[in-house]
């Protein structure tokens, strides 16, 4: 893991190893978080070491975060939360008082039967998950949910190319997703390729 700035440049930060996923960074503050494993860091742009851990209450045994996102205003986080042979993704709450930095209340959001690869926040209480049918992998899933799991509307579309394995959306703004290597972008009721090759309905 590299963090700086344009002006310092990229340091490496020190005991963050590991196949790691995109950071996530809170609102207001020169703070990122980063999962290697079941462990969440916090780093800054200035320091080469992690500036603290984030403490998780509820992650089912032997579990991997491999995405995590921190929600608009900083007071939530979802992550994708890998453990049994599947991958879920779960909300919970982010606790700065009395010391060290918490997540509490952590709970799945994604039902029986669906693993999810990504998460981005759309909105204060609204996500986008995407994944993959368990019963059909190759059944791509892009899905608006609730912060409490309710509301599940399917904004996928069949002829994307494959399942979709990341997302970024910001509120107002149109979601995009990655599909291997090519990216594609919401337009209504279609996912268009940005660069002009065509649309897939959905």
């Amino acid at each position: 893991l590299l963090t700086g700035t344009a002006a310092r440049g990229l340091n490496p930060v020190a005991g963050v190893t590991g196949e790691l996923p995109r950071p996530s960074w809170a609102a207001g503050l020169d703070e990122a978080w980063i999962a290697s494993g079941a462990t969440i860091y916090r780093v800054n742009s200035t320091s080469r070491k992690a500036v603290g851990t984030v403490a998780v209450a509820g992650l089912p045994a032997r579990a991997k975060i491999t995405a995590l996102r921190l929600s608009p205003e900083g007071s939530q986080i979802a992550m994708v939360v890998a453990a049994s042979g599947s991958s879920q993704a779960y909300v919970g709450t982010v606790d700065r008082g009395q010391g060290q930095v918490r997540v509490d209340g952590l709970s799945p959001i994604s039902p029986i039967g669906v693993s999810v690869n990504d998460v981005a926040w759309n909105a204060e209480l609204k996500l986008f998950l995407v994944g993959v049918l368990q019963s059909d992998v190759s059944e791509g899933l892009v899905v608006e949910v609730q912060v409490d799991g309710s509301f599940w509307t399917p904004r996928t579309a069949p002829s994307l190319p494959g399942p979709p394995n990341s997302i970024t959306v910001a509120e107002n703004l149109p979601a995009w997703v990655s599909v291997g290597d090519a990216v594609f972008r919401q337009n209504l009721g279609s996912w268009e390729n940005p660069n002009g090759a065509g649309t897939n309905e959905g």
